[in-house]
């Protein structure tokens, strides 16, 4: 592969990065806000694109649609949680694990039930134009576009969490659902928020990455895994660890190629990443049976 392919594949790297990034930070705001890993969250965004760009867009335009399955995306979040989460509070972790793979599982066949198998190609929300070059490399408004949307995502939930009354609720029950309900604080309105807005994370990146990829309901839904190794880089904490990670897992994917000819190591680096990202846990952790 030759050096003038670098820049390219970076940028190129970095546009998919950000959609692991805006899926990780929805995965932290949904551990946050209940410490429960939802294991269905790529699986939300698969089918919120798949009601966007096969039943909304046709019939209703970009806007309407575009308002419309972000609303279908956090009542899925906030009805997840209310009819499944909230139900197996105090149950061992891995209750919550199952029933959130039987969840991803049950969103999947659905929409292979109601729309089909197959890759489906289909066109982005955004200009494909380009914006400017930089080195000769054709940087476009849709990726510009993409940038604007993290940006804000990032500068909208560090404000949420630091700055509001209600991301200070948010923390507070985080920390201690049962003394933040002593403190008069409705913890599971609090909770199904950050489950409504994580639906909403997943649905964004979905939409603004089936065009790159496809729409297809594997592929989309097992856009998990690296956005799984990007929340474990921020610990499940950290939206701004979280963006890092994504981006980061993003470009090593894009430059997988200098390192191996093989197809499938790009596919392998999210795994590596989440088992070093294991490993580095701190062993008190460990030894609780932590997570992260």
């Amino acid at each position: 592969m030759g050096a003038d392919l670098f820049l390219p594949l970076t940028i190129s790297g970095l546009v998919v990065g950000i959609m692991y990034a805006l899926l990780g930070v929805g995965l932290v705001v949904a551990y946050r806000t209940s410490n429960t890993l939802n294991f269905a969250h790529g699986a939300m965004g698969m089918f919120a694109s798949y009601v966007f760009f096969k039943t909304l867009l046709p019939r209703y335009g970009l806007a309407l649609a575009l308002v419309l399955v972000l609303a279908f995306a956090a009542a899925m979040g906030v009805l997840l949680h209310r009819f499944v989460i909230r139900h197996l509070e105090g149950q061992p972790t891995l209750a919550k694990v199952i029933a959130t793979i039987g969840t991803m599982i049950a969103l999947q066949s659905a929409a292979v039930i109601i729309w089909g198998e197959g890759k489906r190609p289909v066109t982005s929300i955004f200009p494909n134009r380009t914006a400017f070059e930089v080195a000769h490399v054709a940087i476009g408004l849709d990726q510009l576009a993409m940038a604007g949307i993290l940006g804000a995502v990032v500068l909208g939930l560090t404000w949420f969490f630091s700055g509001s009354r209600l991301g200070i609720a948010v923390r507070a029950v985080a920390n201690s659902q049962r003394d933040s309900m002593l403190l008069g604080i409705n913890a599971h309105l609090v909770t199904g928020l950050g489950w409504g807005i994580a639906g909403v994370l997943a649905a964004l990146a979905g939409i603004l990455l089936s065009p790159l990829v496809y729409l297809d309901t594997v592929f989309l839904t097992l856009m998990l895994i690296p956005a799984y190794g990007a929340a474990l880089l921020g610990r499940l904490r950290s939206v701004h660890l979280t963006v890092l990670g994504g981006l980061l897992i993003g470009v090593l994917q894009s430059l997988s190629g200098y390192v191996s000819d093989s197809p499938g190591f790009s596919q392998v680096l999210p795994f590596v990443v989440i088992v070093a990202a294991l490993m580095l846990q701190p062993p008190e952790q460990r030894a609780a049976g932590e997570v992260l």
